[in-house]
């Protein structure tokens, strides 16, 4: 705004810094250029660049105070890296939480027993009069795939809802090194076979 550009209220204000600030290649890369260029320079000249850079400086002399006082540089001397679980035991707590989490709703468990029941029924119906020759071969190849897919595509679309809904929380925990991702998405299907 103290450079002349003023977001519309309507536009995202990381979206509109980045438009300001990206290289536009082509026949405008030049002006792109010294627009940015312009840009950052004001923004060093500014109150709030002096004051990060010098937070900056403070900390690049401080950290080498300390790496030259040691010999070797530790962010925070007094907390000990934790000791993470096996990978067993990740995927047993993951498990154990995942079994939980789907016994709390059993209306789902409920309404997937109905869903198999009346698919089996149904299936069962447009079968049970198959021929035994080469027709009715193939019909009961047709019988068999169907059920495959009936039976393997849910687990899979289930992990579609499951997973974004869940992200937040994996990304939080798998960053504060609780376990590893492989541990959770093992977990979780094993969780969601076990449902179906």
């Amino acid at each position: 705004m103290r450079n002349g550009f003023r977001c519309p209220s309507t536009f995202n204000p990381a979206d509109f810094f980045i438009h300001k600030l990206a290289v536009l290649p082509g026949h405008h890369e030049s002006r792109s250029r010294a627009s940015v260029k312009r840009i950052c320079d004001s923004f060093l000249a500014s109150r709030h660049g002096k004051e990060i850079d010098s937070t900056i400086a403070f900390c690049s002399d401080l950290a080498q105070s300390d790496s030259l006082d040691s010999g070797v540089y530790d962010d925070d001397p007094i907390t000990k890296p934790r000791r993470k679980a096996r990978w067993g035991v990740q995927v047993r707590s993951l498990l154990k939480r995942s079994l939980i989490e789907s016994a709390r709703n059993p209306a789902v468990n409920q309404m997937r027993t109905v869903q198999k029941i009346v698919l089996a029924i149904l299936l069962g119906l447009v079968f049970a009069d198959v021929q035994v020759n080469q027709k009715g071969i193939q019909d009961i190849g047709g019988a068999i795939f169907a059920f495959v897919t009936e039976n393997s595509f849910p687990s899979m679309y289930g992990v579609l809802n499951v997973f974004p809904s869940e992200l937040p929380v994996i990304l939080r925990e798998h960053q504060g090194g609780l376990f590893r991702v492989d541990a959770y998405y093992i977990a979780k299907m094993i969780s969601l076979v076990r449902e179906l």
